[in-house]
């Protein structure tokens, strides 16, 4: 049976994280270690399901330059607020905006509808380390609603929907309401 992709998307990404397909950013030495995150375990299901969605064909080389976008997008985002990183948050609360770059390339939105597709992302993020901490089974949710919601968030784009316009660093964006 076929679901929608974003769907598909999200029962991957959980499946994946429970076991522990993905890879891990460590952070960086400058900003102190922890800092990255699992990365790949969101955007691989999205990429697949969006590629799976997709009308026509798309090349190894389209797949990869859009993977590379998402999954360098997510890490930086998360050293850049520095130990204000540390607050609770994990990477995949910042998966929506790797997501949705990441289907941004694969599906080549314009800079509008990317950036559109960035406000929605902001939107949707979620997630937190608390599950980590408790030891509950919601740790691998976190990469499934992460999948789910840049899909949702590119694919509302798409369609034309218009996100915020400063998802970072507006007044009420990702790094002074987030990070601090």
């Amino acid at each position: 049976a076929r679901v929608p992709a974003a769907e598909a998307a999200f029962a991957n990404a959980v499946m994946a994280r429970c076991r522990e397909l993905d890879d891990v950013h460590e952070g960086s030495p400058r900003v102190g270690m922890g800092h990255g995150g699992h990365v790949n375990v969101m955007l691989v299901p999205s990429a697949l399901a969006t590629v799976e969605s997709l009308p026509g064909a798309t090349t190894g080389k389209d797949l990869i330059v859009a993977l590379a976008v998402g999954g360098d997008l997510i890490p930086r985002l998360r050293m850049a607020a520095g130990n204000a990183g540390r607050l609770g948050w994990e990477g995949p609360t910042l998966g929506p905006f790797g997501v949705a770059a990441t289907v941004a390339k694969l599906r080549r939105f314009d800079r509008a509808t990317t950036a559109s597709a960035f406000g929605a992302a902001y939107a949707h993020c979620a997630g937190n380390i608390l599950s980590t901490s408790d030891g509950t089974w919601d740790v691998w949710l976190n990469a499934g609603i992460a999948a789910r919601s840049g899909m949702v968030a590119a694919e509302l784009a798409r369609r034309g929907h218009k996100g915020a316009r400063a998802p970072l660093l507006g007044s009420s964006g990702l790094y002074p309401l987030y990070f601090r």
